[in-house]
C-alpha cells in the first residue's frame, strides 16, 4: 500500500511513499517515546512522593497472598481520606487508582490484622500514594524498571534502525535521481557491466505513462 504520490516531472516518474514501513517506524518510535515518557513521569512522581509525602492512616479494603514456585507475595489495597475530605484508593504504579500494593510479610500481617495501614500521599495530588513502608524503597520499582527498560531498549533499537534505513534510503534515491539511475544501477563484474534493479525501503518508483510537461 502506498500514498502521497510525488510527480518528478523532469525525470518522468512518480515517487510513492509506502505506508506499511512508514507506519511500522512511527509505531516503534511512538512506543519508545511513550515508554520513556511514562517511566520519567512515574519515577518523578515517586521521588516527589518520597520527599513531600504526607503520612496518614488508610483502611485496608482487599488483601491477597498469591504464591508462585514456592514463593509467596503479599499484596493489599486500601482507601483513605485526604486533606480535601475526599476518599482516594491505593495506587501502585502511580498511574491509576485501585491497584494492588506489594508489602512485606510483617507489614501485611500487621495491616490486615488491624485493618489499617500507614501510607503517604501527595497533598496536591492524593491519587499519588503508597504504603509508608515503601518510602525510599528502590526495590519497589525494580520490576517496573526492568519491564519498561526492555520495552525501551527494543523499541529504541527498532525505531532508530528504521530511521537510519530511511535516512540512507532517502540519500540513495537522491543519488539515483542525480545519476539518472532511479530504476537500475550498473556495476562492473568480471569485466562486464551488469544492471541491477534498485530496491528502496520506503519508496515505490513508477514511470509515468505519459510525459508531464
Amino acid at each position: 500500500m502506498s500514498a502521497f504520490d510525488i510527480k518528478v516531472k523532469k525525470h518522468n516518474f512518480i515517487i510513492q511513499i509506502r505506508i506499511k514501513p512508514l507506519m511500522v517506524t512511527l509505531l516503534a518510535l511512538s512506543i519508545f517515546v511513550g515508554s520513556v515518557t511514562h517511566y520519567v513521569i512515574a519515577m518523578s512522581k515517586n521521588n516527589n512522593l518520597d520527599k513531600k509525602g504526607i503520612q496518614t492512616e488508610a483502611i485496608v479494603t482487599y488483601y491477597s497472598t498469591p504464591s508462585s514456585k514456592g514463593s509467596t507475595s503479599y499484596y493489599l489495597q486500601y482507601k483513605f481520606k485526604a486533606d480535601d475530605n475526599i476518599w482516594y484508593n491505593s495506587n501502585k504504579s502511580l498511574i491509576r487508582e485501585g491497584f494492588w500494593n506489594f508489602v512485606s510479610k510483617d507489614e501485611w500481617l500487621d495491616s490486615t490484622g488491624k485493618g489499617k495501614i500507614s501510607i503517604i500521599y501527595l497533598k496536591n495530588n492524593p491519587k499519588v500514594n503508597k504504603p509508608l513502608e515503601n518510602k525510599s524503597n528502590s526495590n519497589e520499582y525494580f520490576i517496573f524498571t526492568i519491564s519498561l527498560g526492555i520495552i525501551i531498549l527494543f523499541s529504541g533499537l527498532f525505531s532508530f534502525s528504521f530511521i537510519i534505513v530511511i535516512y540512507n534510503d532517502f540519500h540513495s534515491l537522491k543519488r539515483a535521481i542525480d545519476n539518472n539511475q532511479v530504476f537500475f544501477h550498473t556495476i562492473r563484474k568480471n569485466n562486464r557491466k551488469t544492471r541491477i534493479k534498485n530496491k528502496y525501503f520506503l519508496w515505490n518508483i513508477k514511470k509515468l505513462k505519459t510525459y508531464c510537461s
